[in-house]
């Protein structure tokens, strides 16, 4: 079957009120026709999903969202023309008529960047009410034989295989600041840069990057860990070798502010852990170079600790200097990082 045929077959299962399923730039997800109640109840039952948590809308372009939303500041447009199509998924106050809102009038909206789904969106005359591929639950499909057999979902658009998929972020953007969801595929370190303010109501992953993650990477790290709450998971490493323990002053230093430090290793930066981290956070430009060499896609997310930007800000290394030196980064790194904290607002 070709895609033309592809895409009317898709078209005409939901114009008779089917689910199909659909590959999207996160995961495979289910539709439907959003304002045909009784599709909405079959995603439900093939989900086992409870009826309190809302679907999503996929609109086919930036100009239909104000035929379901108000309040559309300039901010909020800001985010839809910087991040749309794309993995970010805004949640808006709704209009009286949008289908699928919440019990709070709010709806979730997005334009997927996957080409398919978009041009499906351009056949039809209605919002596709949306969701993941998955029994509520449980990880999502990769496969669409997996989704035929396991949901009994009868027309899938496309036969690609989306191993390791990332959901999207959820923003909610009816608070003042914004409140970050769920972290997804677009790093909240990403949204950071257009909002600065953030409330978060999802885990969190700072990285803290220095040369031989034995000085300040770690003071980072362990200050980190007391200026945040359990929500944000804290990791430092270096960009030498590592198996190294701290520096003999810094575990000083960190003792004065009643932290232990003395069974650290250091660890070595690598891929994975780039990709771990929602922030990374560096304290010189060659650390920056370092990322930039090892993996380009985490530079978006990279700031300097020093300026919290991506504003060039160098914080010196003091190892083989004075104790002052030690202390004086140590007391730089506490106030970068408490200011941090008045940006990341956790509820």
């Amino acid at each position: 079957m070709g895609r033309t045929d592809i895409i009317k077959h898709a078209v005409d299962a939901l114009q008779r009120g089917d689910v199909i399923a659909f590959p999207t730039d996160t995961v495979y997800g289910l539709g439907a026709d959003a304002y045909n109640d009784d599709a909405i109840d079959k995603i439900y039952r093939i989900k086992r999903r409870r009826r309190d948590k809302p679907l999503i809308l996929f609109i086919k372009n930036k100009a239909e969202l104000p035929q379901y939303v108000t309040e559309l500041t300039e901010a909020t447009l800001s985010l839809v023309e910087k991040y749309w199509p794309g993995p970010l998924t805004l949640i808006f106050k709704a209009k009286p008529s949008t289908p699928c809102q919440t019990a709070n009038h709010t709806i979730g909206v997005r334009i997927p960047d996957h080409q398919l789904v978009l041009t499906l969106l351009e056949r039809v005359d209605f919002p596709l009410a949306t969701t993941s591929a998955n029994i509520e639950g449980e990880p999502p499909f990769s496969e669409p034989e997996q989704i035929r057999s396991q949901l009994g979902i009868r027309v899938i658009l496309g036969d690609e295989k989306i191993t390791m998929g990332v959901p999207s972020t959820i923003l909610d953007v009816t608070t003042v600041p914004p409140t970050l969801l769920r972290t997804g595929k677009l790093k909240p370190g990403i949204l950071w840069q257009s909002l600065k303010h953030l409330k978060i109501c999802d885990e969190l992953h700072l990285l803290f990057v220095c040369t031989g993650n034995r000085t300040r990477s770690v003071i980072a790290e362990w200050l980190a860990r007391t200026i945040f709450p359990d929500l944000v998971e804290v990791r430092s490493a270096g960009i030498l070798p590592g198996g190294a323990p701290p520096d003999p002053k810094a575990v000083m230093v960190m003792r004065e502010k009643g932290i232990d430090i003395p069974s650290h290793r250091s660890l070595p930066i690598d891929v994975d852990l780039l990709k771990w981290a929602d922030f990374i956070f560096v304290m010189e430009h060659r650390h920056v170079e370092f990322i930039a060499h090892l993996c380009p896609d985490a530079l978006p997310y990279v700031f300097y600790l020093d300026t919290l930007s991506k504003k060039v800000g160098e914080i010196p290394d003091p190892i083989g200097s004075p104790i002052e030196n030690y202390q004086l980064v140590r007391d730089i790194i506490e106030i970068r990082l408490i200011e941090l904290s008045r940006y990341l607002l956790f509820e």
